[in-house]
């Protein structure tokens, strides 16, 4: 979901120093494979992995920066330790698009 939120945050933007600003996250324009980044060949963009909440976090920010609305449903592991084994949950972020 964060590089679909990247590859948004591109097509909407004008360079890659905007793109760099918005993103919070570590991006590298062109092709770059280590220290945990992948490449979107589509864009030209590489973009380093994050967990799962640092990734929420930068979703929220270009989808509240660009005024996108974002939904996304999840559900917690059924394990020792998860906050609701099982259960459900959901994160809104309302756009004005």
């Amino acid at each position: 979901m964060l590089d679909e939120m990247v590859r948004l945050a591109k097509a909407r933007v004008e360079n890659f120093r905007t793109l760099k600003g918005l993103a919070l996250v570590n991006i590298f324009e062109g092709k770059k494979v280590d220290d945990g980044y992948h490449y979107l060949a589509d864009i030209g963009i590489s973009v380093q992995g994050q967990s799962a909440n640092d990734a929420w976090r930068w979703i929220a920010h270009i989808a509240r920066s660009l005024g996108v609305r974002v939904q996304v449903q999840f559900s917690w592991r059924n394990k020792e330790g998860a906050a609701y084994p099982g259960e459900g949950g959901r994160f809104v972020i309302a756009g004005h698009d």
